[in-house]
């Protein structure tokens, strides 16, 4: 278990300091300090969990949804790839998503 919870210092440390740059640092901190059980410095990493790290990754990914729900899910998915033990311990399935852009045409446009 000791093992798992330094697994989970660093994926939510890399999830925390990822919401850092697409959301800013002020926000993504202030939603981290804000999570029961964890403590996270200034500049995103997490320097103590206090209980469960898959409830505490939880609830920093639900908090941090309210902003984008599927920025997170992608920034989240990416993530646990890295740590395929924990993957098999989340909780919530993860969905897959499309994100599109605006600036490019679709492929499927007709001539005109």
């Amino acid at each position: 278990m000791a093992n798992s919870q330094g697994d989970y210092k660093n994926l939510i440390t890399e999830l925390i300091q990822k919401q850092m740059d697409i959301f800013g640092a002020n926000i993504a901190l202030d939603i981290a300090q804000k999570t029961p059980g964890l403590g996270v410095s200034v500049a995103g990493v997490v320097e103590n969990l206090s209980g469960d790290g898959a409830l505490i990754l939880q609830d920093l990914v639900d908090s941090y949804a309210l902003l984008s729900e599927p920025i997170t899910q992608v920034v989240l998915a990416k993530i646990l790839e890295k740590y395929p033990a924990l993957k098999k311990q989340y909780h919530e399935p993860i969905t897959h998503v499309d994100l599109a852009c605006s600036l490019f045409e679709k492929t499927n446009t007709q001539s005109q």
